[in-house]
């Protein structure tokens, strides 16, 4: 029996879900479905996300694997099964060219390894086409790109003059919790949603 005024915080954060998560994996799966790929690739990513659910894997996780390998199917034109080594090293330069963030090259790496084992190695070993690849990329690549400058963040009077500027009092102390706490866009919305 729920007392009076009692709210389910559960059932709020499922309805206040700000990346619209379900909607969002639903399209891809879709997307998956039409894309101009080779059947057998549209075979195995679906498989891959099926996978992936079972395991409970985050539906944002899911969402990033299914458009990484959307991308690299772009560039890699061979069907998935039929890649070797050769294939995934040519992937891998291009990216390095393209000049994306370790991070971003470090989750390319984990997703090719991940569905290539998962699909291709039965989820217990890793194929030879990426069993070399490493995960991470190399610490004096992640130094040349991880440096940050002190031009990057706002300065603090830079945040006074964005909280003054501010239409409302509302705008004004989420835009003032959002500085002082460092917290993500999501956090201080559920944070927010709770307390309403």
């Amino acid at each position: 029996m729920k007392q009076e005024g009692y709210r389910d915080k559960d059932r709020d954060r499922e309805y206040r879900d700000l990346y619209k998560r379900d909607t969002r994996l639903r399209y891809w799966i879709d997307r998956v479905k039409h894309e101009p790929i080779p059947d057998s690739d549209k075979e195995d990513i679906l498989r891959f996300i099926e996978f992936m659910q079972r395991e409970e894997k985050s539906k944002l996780w899911i969402i990033r694997c299914i458009t990484l390998l959307l991308n690299i199917k772009k560039h890699i034109k061979k069907e998935f099964r039929a890649c070797i080594k050769e294939d995934i090293q040519e992937y891998i330069d291009y990216t390095l060219k393209k000049g994306y963030s370790p991070s971003t090259h470090t989750k390319i790496r984990q997703v090719l390894k991940y569905f290539f084992k998962v699909v291709y190695g039965n989820n217990e070993y890793y194929p030879d086409a990426v069993r070399w690849l490493k995960s991470k990329v190399s610490k004096d690549e992640q130094r040349k790109r991880e440096q940050l400058s002190y031009e990057q963040f706002l300065t603090e009077d830079e945040v006074k003059l964005l909280i003054d500027t501010a239409n409302t009092i509302q705008r004004k102390a989420f835009i003032a919790v959002a500085y002082e706490t460092g917290a993500r866009p999501e956090e201080l919305l559920i944070k927010y949603n709770i307390l309403l």
